[in-house]
């Protein structure tokens, strides 16, 4: 059982063809082109702002916890 969508889909792709607009793929492969390009630049991003969040989270810990030190040494001695 097709969906109504799907069937008028096909009949506007078809359609497209017959006039000579099959130039369509072409549009569409180079949108998603940029849609590809566009969300890898945007994934690359986001990773590098994570790295750069975990370790400035990690520097922090390690300041903290030479500070924790520092007070425990001046306390036991």
């Amino acid at each position: 059982m097709d969906s109504p969508f799907l069937l008028r889909s096909i009949a506007a792709i078809e359609i497209l063809k017959d006039q000579g607009a099959a130039r369509w793929n072409y549009r569409l492969k180079c949108v998603n082109q940029l849609v590809k390009n566009n969300i890898r630049s945007y994934s690359q991003l986001l990773k590098q702002r994570i790295c750069l969040l975990v370790f400035q989270i990690k520097l922090k810990m390690k300041n903290e916890s030479n500070l924790m030190n520092n007070h425990l040494g001046k306390l036991c001695t």
